[in-house]
């Protein structure tokens, strides 16, 4: 498994506009998960916030628009799920470095 802070690749600035219609409520954890693209690689996300909608997490790395994956667990108290999610918006993240993303439920 691959923990996001281990990737220090960047590239340029990826930006979208938030489109999220649901409340956000802080929760610390740390989301597992794989992208469809590459389903033997699990990997560990930190999460900013949740809504019914979604995620939103903190990355090293630019996730792209439209990637899509697996939500696996939701760490530390090891919650399994299985839950589909798509990436719909990915930003640089000023205030702490990196980058934060959306990722929809579906």
């Amino acid at each position: 498994m691959l923990h996001d802070r281990m990737l220090s690749h960047r590239t340029g600035p990826l930006t979208d506009e938030d489109r999220r219609q649901m409340a956000r409520v802080p929760f610390p954890a740390e989301l597992v998960l794989i992208w469809h693209h590459d389903v033997n690689t699990r990997i560990r996300y930190r999460v900013k916030d949740v809504s019914d909608g979604g995620f939103r997490i903190r990355s090293t790395t630019p996730l792209f628009k439209g990637t899509t994956g697996t939500a696996l667990s939701l760490l530390p108290e090891g919650q399994t799920l299985d839950v589909a999610i798509m990436v719909v918006w990915c930003r640089e993240d000023p205030e702490n470095g990196g980058y934060e993303a959306g990722l929809r439920r579906f």
